[in-house]
């Protein structure tokens, strides 16, 4: 996906179908107040789930992308130790602070807003999570092709927020955090990780041939091929289309780019789902 101005009469509108959620030709948006919600540690934690297995249609996967929650607490919460195998886990801190501690590293680790932790769980790994007061976070779970992942070892890493290459455009501005001279890796296969501050304006972004992208507002408000969307809200473009946007104040895109078909199979067509 790139973000470059282009001509008006180079968009293709897209087609609107009424329903609970708001789903276009090529695009789905989830709203807030319609995802998955849930809670850890006697509601201490709140969740929202944007791609949850399972929890009917509007909400499966896209491509090996197989989980994305967003959560929060005021006061501060724990997610208490907790098994994962197979998976690649990644958490990236939208605001505040959290605290990690896994079975590979066996000691507490600190992460602050803008930092990203990776967990590729391999063949099991435990962990626990502790979200300090007013923090919020994304955990976004990949599919890198299980029939390998379970044979691995598991591996941890942190990365820190200065170490995301940004690029200046005209009225927007973006930091890659999975892709170019970003550190981050990761097996699930053409995954790519960007967060994308635009200013006031109108805007386009192309979604390449064999790709769809997930994004997440984290601020702000825009209109996207037509629509109002605000914080909180899921876009999943899933088409080859160019997508206007018109934003109404400085608004965060979180945005993640994925393969049509990964060329592996994806465990979220099976109907068991492990820890």
């Amino acid at each position: 996906m790139s973000s470059n101005q282009f001509p008006e009469n180079a968009i293709r509108y897209l087609h609107f179908k009424p329903g609970f959620f708001a789903y276009f030709y090529g695009m789905i948006v989830i709203r807030e107040n319609e995802q998955v919600t849930g809670e850890f540690d006697s509601g201490k934690i709140q969740e929202r789930r944007a791609v949850l297995p399972g929890a009917g249609e509007k909400f499966s996967p896209p491509s090996n992308l197989f989980y994305w929650a967003r959560a929060w607490s005021e006061k501060g919460g724990l997610v208490d130790l907790h098994p994962h195998k197979g998976f690649e886990i990644i958490s990236y801190i939208i605001k505040g602070e959290i605290e990690h501690f896994d079975t590979g590293q066996n000691t507490w680790i600190k992460l602050h807003a803008g930092d990203l932790q990776v967990i590729q769980s391999g063949k099991g790994i435990q962990h626990a999570e502790r979200l300090l007061p007013g923090s919020e976070i994304f955990q976004i779970w990949f599919d890198p092709d299980l029939q390998k992942s379970l044979q691995k070892d598991a591996v941890y890493q942190d990365y820190k927020a200065a170490s995301f290459p940004n690029e200046i455009h005209t009225g927007y501005e973006v930091q890659h955090i999975k892709e170019k001279e970003a550190p981050v890796t990761l097996d699930a296969k053409d995954v790519f990780i960007r967060l994308y501050t635009y200013q006031k304006g109108s805007f386009s972004f192309l979604v390449r041939d064999e790709a769809m992208c997930a994004l997440f507002v984290l601020d702000g408000e825009l209109k996207i091929a037509g629509h109002d969307c605000r914080k909180g809200d899921y876009i999943l473009v899933e088409s080859t289309d160019l997508v206007d946007l018109e934003i109404y104040a400085e608004t965060r895109l979180f945005a993640i780019e994925l393969p049509v078909d990964p060329g592996y199979p994806l465990y979220s067509k099976s109907f068991k789902i492990p820890s």
